[in-house]
């Protein structure tokens, strides 16, 4: 009888040292692997750190995906951005906004192409930018397509709302919609 409270207690100290292991904070911008080689620079001359699970980065880390590879930059508010092969984006602070500018998310002239979903967060809004050498995006609650290559833009609205996407090239401002 000794020997299974023993047990018991070795098993419930052993679930309490598990449970105080700590986990990734709910504000942290996480960079997770999903095929290929994936990983993070603190600034492009830095050296590449490779991600072979799921890593917690710094604001503005720039994440990285090299040929034939595939990562998700997870948002604390669910938002995901999904880097397809051979793409670099540099991840802007991420804060929360009722109204104006979020989280800014810059991508370097010919840095890839990208899947946007972007969530509303219950009872609050978040906003996005998305700049490239060409154009501005704000992006609120959306699914879309972006590729930045040399030759210029392509946005594809996958779902897109009214005031969910706004492009601002040229110093003009375009509202899109899916469809």
């Amino acid at each position: 009888m000794r020997r299974v409270i023993s047990v018991a207690v070795l098993v419930a100290l052993a679930a309490l040292c598990a449970a105080a292991i700590p986990g990734h904070a709910a504000n942290e911008i996480l960079l997770r692997r999903s095929a290929g080689t994936v990983g993070y620079k603190h600034d492009l001359g830095a050296p590449f750190i490779t991600v072979t699970g799921v890593q917690a980065v710094a604001d503005d880390a720039y994440a990285i995906t090299q040929a034939s590879s595939v990562g998700v930059v997870v948002f604390p508010d669910s938002s995901l951005v999904t880097l397809g092969a051979s793409t670099t984006i540099r991840v802007g602070a991420f804060r929360l906004a009722q109204n104006g500018n979020g989280s800014t998310i810059q991508i370097p002239s010919g840095g890839g192409e990208l899947r946007l979903e972007i969530r509303h967060p219950q009872g609050q809004r978040s906003n996005y930018q998305f700049s490239t050498s060409i154009m501005n995006l704000a992006v609120r609650g959306t699914i879309a397509l972006l590729a930045d290559a040399p030759t210029g833009d392509t946005l594809t609205c996958l779902d897109c709302g009214a005031n969910d996407v706004v492009v601002t090239a040229g110093g003009r401002d375009y509202a899109l919609l899916s469809g």
